[in-house]
């Protein structure tokens, strides 16, 4: 998947004011190693640019596409293993979500995400969180 992000462009300065270079920023998500790849597609040029300012976030990886002229940066990784719950082909137990529940656990940790758990007073044996975060995204589980 791939979108653009209309309400942000980026402008080639050295090109001056008459002959002014606009180009997209797109957000990706796509399969990766061990999760899904969270991130942006920019143009090259600004991001050798800007990649080593304060300002610019810390990344995953980085590929350049020389191409289209632009880099994939990803900024996140959303663990395959979160959506484990969902489509396990085996009857629910206490045993296999406590199973389920650590391997999550394991691998939000290994890509920096932390679960956001349940506000509700629901009286179940086990805690689903409704959301995880890390520094740049919030995936939320909601109701099917």
């Amino acid at each position: 998947m791939r979108e653009d992000l209309d309400a942000i462009s980026l402008i080639d300065e050295k090109k001056g004011s008459k002959l002014l270079r606009r180009e997209k920023v797109r957000f990706f998500a796509k399969y990766g190693g061990g999760g899904y790849q969270l991130g942006l597609e920019l143009p090259d040029w600004w991001w050798d640019k800007n990649k080593n300012k304060a300002s610019c976030p810390s990344v995953v990886s980085e590929t350049k596409e020389y191409m289209f002229g632009t880099v994939r940066v990803v900024l996140a990784v959303v663990p395959y293993r979160e959506f484990d719950t969902y489509w396990q082909p085996v009857s629910w137990s206490k045993g296999f979500m406590d199973r389920v529940n650590k391997t999550q656990e394991e691998h939000r940790k290994k890509f920096g995400w932390v679960a956001d758990k349940r506000k509700d007073a629901l009286d179940l044996p086990i805690n689903w969180p409704t959301e995880i975060n890390n520094k740049y995204f919030t995936v939320q589980h909601n109701e099917v």
